[in-house]
């Protein structure tokens, strides 16, 4: 019987052989892994990028997209600011002239009546005090020392109908003082005063009670120093 030539391989061999396929195969597992890595990496858009020097520094300029286009260095839009309207001014807590009884009616509308102190009528008169100069006062005069016992009368002051109306008094003072003021010679209401500056005006709203035609509006202060006096404003 002949031998054959070729002896069969070793178990070694077959084993070196079998382990060439699986690291091929191993390989290109390794392969798509990677491949599918660095796809997804490409595809995450600006989210996915990794900056290869490592994070941007706090406050560099990154810039912002908007609607599709770069805007570098873009700022936030700064917050509106929503400006309160004034609120109306209230009604005026005191009152001249008012009787019992219901009250007058709300004046009619009608052009402002303006008068000027220094051409009212003084009690008692004469002085020079009856029109002290004050550059910053309205008429460039204002009248002092009125009060204990010296009064300052405006006359003619004519509105169209009887009703209540605003008295606007502009006058001089450092500190608080009050005015008495009465309305076609009926009983004088207090009205408190308080200012900063004998040479700049200040100003104090009131409501007085006047019939129709013409009207006279008194003030004073039977015991105490009143304010120096610039001029009043009888309006609607």
């Amino acid at each position: 019987m002949l031998e054959s030539r070729h002896s069969a391989p070793s178990g070694r061999s077959r084993l070196r052989g079998a382990a060439v396929p699986a690291a091929l195969v191993g390989v290109s597992v390794l392969l798509v892994l990677v491949v599918v890595m660095v796809s997804s990496l490409m595809g995450g858009g600006e989210g996915g990028r990794i900056p290869i020097a490592g994070p941007s520094p706090a406050g560099a300029d990154q810039g912002q997209v908007l609607d599709g286009q770069t805007d570098a260095g873009a700022q936030p839009s700064p917050s509106v600011e929503t400006v309160a309207s004034h609120p109306a001014s209230p009604r005026p807590s005191v009152t001249v002239g008012a009787t019992k009884g219901a009250p007058a009616p709300a004046a009619p509308a009608f052009p402002p009546l303006s008068v000027e102190a220094e051409s009212a009528t003084l009690s008692p008169a004469g002085g020079s005090e009856s029109a002290y100069p004050c550059a910053a006062c309205s008429g460039g005069s204002k009248v002092r020392f009125v009060g204990k016992g010296r009064t300052v009368t405006f006359g003619g002051l004519s509105v169209p109908a009887a009703a209540t109306y605003h008295l606007t008094i502009a006058y001089e003072l450092d500190g608080t003082r009050s005015f008495f003021v009465s309305a076609n010679g009926g009983a004088s209401t207090q009205v408190p005063c308080t200012g900063a500056d004998w040479a700049r005006p200040a100003t104090v709203t009131v409501a007085v009670v006047l019939k129709a035609g013409a009207n006279s509006i008194t003030f004073g202060n039977p015991s105490a120093d009143a304010p120096d006096l610039d001029r009043i404003t009888v309006g609607p």
